[in-house]
């Protein structure tokens, strides 16, 4: 397997967006694959870390997130930094052709430190999404970093490889209130009192359309309403 005979899998989606700015608090991170993922490495390989700037280290027992990079060969101090500067600047312009937002000050070589989180991993078909859900708001005005890890596989063992997915978004300072509920399938909406058990997924949603989960910041509970 490992690739050679079969696709590898893909992300074919992340919310927040690469590159994104003012983003609640209180988002929840989530990425869709093409394929059915294995369900413990996707809870063991999918990574989610806050800037701690360039000096910083990470809190006894807490992790780095690392930065996915290739090496070409190695180089002398001054190439790689070059390169590096090169990859920022590059970034950068990505960015604000994506987002119109201003360019974009990260910077890939800082320490992110791992964040404790919730995941949750869904089939559906041929795809996978999976879900991370912050357990405290994230830090305000301050760069995620979205990680997967290349041993991340399908059913079959088939690995994502390579340096595996990353993705980077920006918080802000606020922690985004509920608006409204979502439930996938929407025919787990009971009409009445008894009827036949449907999985079903619920997931809060803020003013500005991102998904977000309840902390200790902005909390919520909701029950069913039987109808007549």
């Amino acid at each position: 397997v490992g690739g050679c005979c079969a696709p590898r899998p893909q992300v074919t989606m992340v919310a927040p967006a690469e590159g994104s700015y003012d983003q609640c608090r209180n988002v929840a991170v989530t990425l869709v694959f093409d394929q059915r993922l294995d369900p413990v490495s996707v809870k063991q390989g999918l990574l989610i870390g806050s800037d701690l700037g360039s000096t910083g280290q990470c809190p006894a027992g807490t992790e780095a997130v690392p930065l996915a990079h290739v090496d070409i060969a190695p180089t002398s101090g001054i190439v790689r930094s070059f390169l590096k500067k090169a990859a920022e600047f590059v970034h950068a312009l990505i960015v604000r052709a994506a987002t119109g937002a201003p360019p974009s000050p990260l910077n890939q070589s800082n320490t992110f430190c791992l964040l404790p989180g919730d995941i949750t991993v869904a089939g559906d078909g041929g795809v996978t999404t999976t879900t991370w859900s912050p357990r405290q708001a994230l830090p305000s005005n301050t760069w995620v970093r979205i990680r997967i890890l290349p041993s991340v596989h399908t059913d079959d063992g088939v690995p994502v490889g390579g340096t595996g997915f990353i993705a980077h978004s920006r918080t802000d300072a606020d922690v985004c209130p509920l608006q409204r509920v979502t439930v996938r399938p929407e025919s787990a909406l009971f009409s009445k009192k008894s009827g036949p058990d449907i999985p079903f997924v619920a997931q809060g949603v803020a003013a500005n359309g991102s998904i977000i989960a309840p902390t200790p910041q902005v909390n919520w509970s909701w029950q069913w309403t039987p109808q007549p």
